[in-house]
């Protein structure tokens, strides 16, 4: 089952949007190395998350597995501005020293909840098709 293909035409031919876009693939060939060579860190903060956050957990799995499988080339239907997003969510969530020091129990990831959050909210109908093309159940992220 392929999953069907992301973006659209919107904003197609705009000079502002083609150079968001150019960038971002510069951005997403930088930070997709650095998150994939995080997995045994991100494991281990992931299974150390109190448990109202876990289904943020989820997320931030689900998100490490979409761009694993971009880069592996078994997914192959994400821009490289979605990349760029995933990508930094992923990083702002391991960066112990962010907008709140994560060092501060619960409060500190507080902001890890709302970057995560919010890359879950713009990527949603993406990852909503790519955890179908993984036959996951959506509802376990959403």
């Amino acid at each position: 089952m392929e999953a069907p293909a992301a973006g659209g035409s919107e904003g197609q031919g705009d000079p502002r949007v083609t150079a968001v876009e150019g960038q971002s693939e510069r951005i997403s060939e930088q930070r997709v190395a650095e998150v994939l060579g995080q997995g045994e860190m991100l494991d281990s903060r992931l299974n150390d998350l109190p448990s109202r956050f876990r289904k943020m957990g989820r997320q931030v799995r689900l998100l490490f597995s979409l761009v694993r499988d971009v880069v592996e080339g078994t997914y192959r239907t994400l821009d490289g501005l979605s990349l760029a997003i995933a990508a930094a969510a992923i990083l702002y969530f391991l960066n112990p020293f962010d907008l709140i020091p994560d060092a501060i129990l619960v409060v500190g990831l507080t902001d890890d909840a709302l970057v995560v959050g919010g890359a879950v909210r713009a990527l949603q109908k993406l990852l909503r098709d790519y955890a179908e093309f993984k036959r996951y159940d959506p509802n376990e992220f959403f």
